[in-house]
């Protein structure tokens, strides 16, 4: 966790505190930058963009991108067969539940079964919420929309550690510890 951030002073925070308070900080810049660049960018549906950067926002590099190819893969699968099912079967109670057995079973045969949920709430957006445009332009909207969110956090994230010196963001560096500065005990 990046902790370097905060300085721990007596009983004020734990160290581990002091990485939630950097992380609570990070997230809560990510996902209201994401949303005002998006909002700037005329997406139809900007705040997609907040959540897909909150849910990927992870304290390093190499969590964030592992969160994020699950987000990215199960988006792009789920709006693919989301859009596929609206443009041949229509909006039916039958067609929802064959789409999303379709994108459960998707994810689990190309070996990305951590993704189904994803893939599963994006088959839900595109063909349960009611949209104005094609669903293939839905589904674009959304594969967009949630990539951007995972764009802004990456960009968050990287800055974040370099503006900080942290040596921890490459996997093959080991983090430096927290120094916690002890006040002195008068007896």
């Amino acid at each position: 966790m990046l902790m370097t951030t905060w300085r721990v002073r007596g009983d004020l925070l734990t160290p581990r505190q002091a990485g939630f308070v950097t992380q609570a900080v990070k997230t809560s810049f990510a996902a209201t930058l994401a949303l005002y660049l998006a909002g700037l960018l005329q997406l139809p549906e900007p705040y997609w963009a907040a959540v897909s950067a909150i849910i990927v926002m992870q304290s390093d590099l190499v969590e964030l991108e592992r969160a994020s190819i699950s987000r990215l893969a199960g988006t792009a699968i789920g709006a693919l067969v989301g859009a596929c099912a609206v443009s041949l079967l229509g909006t039916r109670l039958w067609s929802f539940a064959l789409a999303v057995l379709l994108t459960t079973l998707i994810c689990a045969v190309i070996g990305r079964w951590e993704t189904y949920r994803f893939a599963g709430v994006t088959v839900a957006i595109v063909m349960l919420i009611t949209h104005h445009g094609t669903p293939w332009m839905v589904a674009l909207h959304r594969f967009l929309e949630v990539s951007f969110g995972i764009v802004v956090a990456f960009v968050v994230t990287f800055v974040s550690l370099k503006v900080v010196n942290w040596e921890g963001w490459k996997p093959s560096r080991k983090r430096r510890p927290i120094k916690v500065q002890k006040r002195p005990v008068k007896t």
